[in-house]
């Protein structure tokens, strides 16, 4: 899964306007990074859940 999380990572900051994205395991980059990868495995069972629930839950 760590190596999903920095793909995402390499895309949010492909993204990036201003600032940078932080890679460090416990930075709020990497927490969206794993929410939304959550987010896309729900979807793919067909549950829906918004980006806030996927970071709480």
């Amino acid at each position: 899964m760590d190596n999903d999380v920095r793909k995402m990572l390499n895309k949010m900051a492909t993204r990036c306007r201003i600032g940078w994205v932080d890679y460090s395991s416990d930075s709020y980059d990497y927490r969206v990074a794993e929410a939304r990868l959550y987010r896309i495995r729900c979807r793919l069972r067909g549950e829906r859940i918004t980006l806030a629930q996927a970071i709480h839950g």
